[in-house]
């Protein structure tokens, strides 16, 4: 199941599920349901112990082409033979898709209130979804609400993910003539979005917001290293290299939907970036690690 949890005490929480339902546009602007009657699924199953239900896509979306003589879709979402002339101009069935874009209706389904736990404590109660395919995507979707304020200043509203580019660990052979930031090696990504709230993103090696970064052993020894940034929205923007006070902060942008709708949303998008200083002594043999803390403050503190 999924759960409500007041942001000031996980102890308080609301269950719920979800009902979905797929739906396509056609590039007419149409609309059409790929489940049946637009039937709305629910995952999970509250009737059945909770059981998982799932719901497969059969057809994909986009504006991929077809080859000559190959079956292909017009604006209408109607099947037929693409034919492209001496030119390279195509007729009409020209798509390999019949919908440009494929969503997913939603909607939240409170449970019944038989716990003691569910909504005892007055304030904002937050989840976070995650939303992945087998093909790697992988979204988060945050959902905020309250209950009986008694005052609670409202908590920040985003999605914070961070991919990390090596699960095993490096060699230092890799990284011991990766000395400027400029030539810094990637070693994860981080993304912010948030539909309400801009925010300072800071990267430090405690949760003071230090940034002596070292990687460490079991026996105490240690190996610094520096952090840089460099920025994915804006990709001709100067690396950064990560020292105290640097921060970055979020961006006002003008999101389009695929759907028409048009809103805007705060976001950071940017690579996480490591490199050595030159001449540092080579480690005796071992396991080193290290934890980077990625600390997120209020608009106030920008």
């Amino acid at each position: 199941m999924f759960y409500f949890i007041l942001s000031t005490d996980r102890n308080y929480f609301r269950e719920f599920f979800l009902i979905i339902r797929a739906r396509g546009r056609l590039r007419n602007n149409q609309h059409i349901y790929f489940t049946e009657n637009g039937k709305m699924y629910s995952i999970p199953h509250p009737d059945n112990n909770n059981a998982i239900k799932t719901y497969t896509l059969k057809e994909g979306a986009g504006d991929e082409l077809v080859g000559h003589g190959q079956d292909g879709y017009n604006d209408d979402g109607i099947l037929g033979k693409c034919v492209i002339d001496d030119n390279g101009i195509y007729n009409e069935f020209k798509y390999r898709y019949r919908c440009s874009h494929i969503w997913l209706d939603t909607a939240v389904v409170g449970t019944k209130l038989t716990d003691s736990h569910y909504l005892l404590g007055g304030g904002y109660y937050c989840s976070s979804i995650g939303v992945s395919t087998d093909t790697g995507t992988n979204l988060i979707l945050n959902l905020q609400g309250h209950y009986t304020l008694t005052g609670q200043a409202k908590p920040m509203n985003y999605c914070l993910t961070i991919d990390k580019y090596y699960t095993s660990p490096l060699s230092y052979n890799m990284i011991k003539s990766i000395n400027t930031k400029d030539e810094a090696l990637d070693i994860a990504s981080i993304s912010y979005l948030s539909f309400d709230d801009a925010a300072k993103i800071s990267f430090a090696s405690d949760q003071t917001g230090a940034t002596n970064f070292n990687f460490k052993d079991l026996d105490g020894r240690t190996i610094p290293f520096h952090l840089a940034f460099q920025s994915t929205l804006h990709p001709s923007q100067t690396i950064v290299a990560i020292e105290n006070d640097t921060s970055f902060a979020s961006e006002s942008i003008n999101q389009k939907s695929p759907i028409g709708e048009s809103t805007t949303m705060h976001r950071l998008e940017g690579k996480i970036k490591l490199y050595t200083n030159q001449g540092t002594s080579t480690p005796l043999t071992g396991v080193y690690r290290s934890t980077i803390y990625v600390l997120v403050t209020p608009p106030d503190t920008i």
